[in-house]
């Protein structure tokens, strides 16, 4: 059994995802994981935009004021 003492800490974790936002007609939605270079990672969920490349740019322009301290990027296309 999983008791919160045994949980693991989320400390280094961020979820900045708006969920009110709903998906364009013809639009495909796209997910991303942001790590940086302390290894915190931030995510960022509902990116509607038609191709992969738009998305990409969009993660880059929500980051842009920290982007010295990026060290990866990992961007999934949703399948639902």
């Amino acid at each position: 059994m999983i008791t919160p003492e045994n949980r693991i800490k989320q400390e280094d974790y961020a979820n900045l995802t708006d969920y009110s936002l709903k998906r364009p007609e013809g639009a495909k939605q796209f997910y991303a994981f942001v790590t940086f270079t302390d290894m915190s990672t931030c995510m960022r969920d509902y990116i509607f935009t038609r191709d992969r490349f738009c998305a990409h740019m969009l993660v880059l322009e929500k980051f842009h004021d920290c982007l010295n301290y990026i060290h990866s990027i990992s961007l999934h296309e949703s399948e639902y």
